[in-house]
């Protein structure tokens, strides 16, 4: 049996390799401007181009306006997260705390305490455990109460104001986490992030000219890790400005109260890196 003979083939070898790797990945930058259970859908550069994308799950929780980094390969996009830089946009001053000596309150933040509380707590910059923007955080912190009686602090925290107007749509994040003594956590710890009404610049919290924002109040962990508050409470929405109003805050409430009455440890709460966004 005979064969035919030909020329002599030469491998294409460049050729298979690029026929069989597929196409590189890309990095893009995005604003998120919606998200729901395992997905954000993110206006890329700023361009009219909207693409669904998953992120990494724990690794990312997901806000209105933020600025995400972004990988595509092929027709797959993943959000790898935020850069950790304070957005340009943002309106907050001294947002991250590093503002300021350790055990004072902090410079371009107002503190209203709640009257009607039967304790005060102590608030001030203090050295963030474990640290999440620089070594500095906001402390709420409440002391040891007399054993036999409920007491408890409500305080609020409130940002410099800054401009608004009726209808824009906002939102709003901040980090908090808390520690407690040894124990079982005696003392139990509220918190939530809004948005606080003004018709004009001078006015702080409690004489605001409209309804505070929606919020829904959280339970702070007593240990590790940071978590995130959001100011939309889950709607994903964003935050109208109402009507009448030219400025707002962002405000920082927290609740701490003693529960058991035959201990008497104390707790802090620990606020980090507050960021607001007007969203487009």
């Amino acid at each position: 049996m005979t064969y035919p003979l030909g020329p002599i083939a030469s491998p294409d070898l460049a050729g298979v390799v690029r026929a069989t790797t597929q196409d590189g990945a890309v990095l893009r930058i995005g604003r998120v401007t919606a998200y729901a259970a395992g997905k954000i859908t993110v206006n890329i550069s700023d361009s009219d181009v909207l693409v669904d994308a998953s992120f990494i799950f724990g690794a990312y929780q997901p806000v209105l306006g933020d600025n995400v980094a972004v990988l595509k390969q092929g027709n797959q996009w993943l959000a790898l997260g935020i850069p950790s830089a304070n957005p340009d946009d943002n309106p907050i001053r001294n947002y991250s705390f590093e503002d300021g000596e350790y055990d004072v309150m902090a410079p371009s933040w107002t503190l209203y305490h709640d009257p009607a509380s039967t304790d005060t707590a102590a608030v001030d910059v203090a050295q963030a455990e474990p640290p999440i923007d620089g070594p500095k955080c906001l402390r709420v912190g409440l002391g040891a109460a007399v054993i036999g009686a409920i007491s408890g602090s409500e305080d609020y925290i409130s940002s410099e104001p800054f401009p608004v107007t009726p209808g824009d749509l906002w939102s709003a994040q901040a980090w908090i986490t808390g520690s407690s003594a040894s124990g079982p956590p005696w003392v139990r710890a509220s918190a939530a992030c809004f948005f606080s009404w003004y018709n004009n610049p001078g006015s702080s919290y409690p004489a605001t000219a409209a309804p505070d924002s929606g919020f829904s109040a959280i339970n702070v962990p007593t240990t590790e890790p940071w978590i995130l508050v959001r100011s939309e409470s889950g709607t994903a929405n964003g935050v109208e400005v109402p009507a009448d109003v030219t400025h707002a805050r962002i405000t920082l409430w927290t609740a701490l109260t003693h529960e058991d009455t035959t201990a008497n440890y104390s707790m802090a709460v620990y606020w980090d890196r507050v960021i607001a966004r007007k969203l487009p």
